[in-house]
């Protein structure tokens, strides 16, 4: 047999030496993610800034809070630092998505596909960190899901959009259609208000303020979170797709609207 050749010299001939233990440890980053949100916020940053030769202090300061989002997403891909966040540590981040998620509407006829890009980049992030802060919610098309999800929102003042559990069970059943319609038109207008709450919160001079808005705003994305979940397994039932845009739903029901 011949000798094989070995850091630190030969080997005994039949002898096989056994692997040193590696001293390299599995990464607790999540460099996939990492670089998502990265790049997100980079452009982000860039789109903001690229016009505005003499930015306001608002400008400036949306900028700060941009790169304050990215901040705090960052410490979600590292496991360690995952642990100790609570849902008010990443909710101006979580609604900051949610708003930007909203750019994309069903009920716009003109949607463009930069928003559409938009909506897919910021679900993408939304939905990831989402799954990371709460292992425990898991997708659920329900009537008492629907109800008490968007009741929460009005609680909060950040929708006003209201069904009962009758009615919302009854679209369910018999016109899950309109029922995704009426969850798009929640997350529409609940992450649109979220984005204007969060940067404001995040401006506000009084900390008491901030905080508070955060408390608020950390409650509002679970409900979110929640519908968005039962949303996609609704387009995912009706078209097919889980990831498609509201826009598209749009689209696709005015085709079908027109071959009939």
């Amino acid at each position: 047999m011949a000798k094989q050749e070995q850091f630190g010299g030969e080997q005994p001939e039949g002898k096989i030496e056994t692997p040193l233990p590696s001293d390299k440890k599995e990464s607790s980053i999540d460099a996939a993610y990492f670089s998502s949100v990265s790049r997100y916020f980079n452009r982000r940053k860039e789109d903001w800034m690229a016009d505005r030769e003499n930015p306001s202090e608002e400008d400036l300061q949306y900028e700060q809070f941009l790169s304050a989002q990215q901040n705090v997403l960052g410490k979600v891909a590292n496991a360690k630092q995952l642990e100790k966040l609570q849902p008010k540590d990443v909710s101006f981040a979580l609604s900051e998505l949610a708003g930007m998620m909203a750019s994309n509407w069903e009920q716009d006829p003109n949607s463009t596909i930069d928003e559409k890009k938009e909506y897919l980049e910021a679900k993408e992030i939304f939905m990831a960190t989402c799954k990371k802060m709460f292992p425990e919610i898991e997708s659920e098309a329900s009537s008492s899901i629907f109800y008490i999800e968007a009741e929460k929102l009005i609680r909060l003042g950040i929708s006003a959009v209201s069904v009962s559990m009758s009615e919302g069970g009854k679209l369910l059943k018999e016109n899950p259609k309109e029922l995704t319609k009426r969850i798009n038109n929640i997350l529409h207008t609940s992450g649109d208000a979220m984005k204007s709450y969060a940067f404001y919160g995040f401006i506000a001079e009084d900390v008491k303020e901030t905080e508070a808005m955060e408390k608020k705003l950390g409650m509002g994305v679970i409900s979110l979170y929640k519908l968005q979940l039962m949303r996609d397994r609704l387009t995912e039932k009706i078209y097919g797709r889980a990831d498609i845009t509201p826009g598209e739903t749009r689209q696709i029901d005015e085709a079908r609207e027109k071959v009939k």
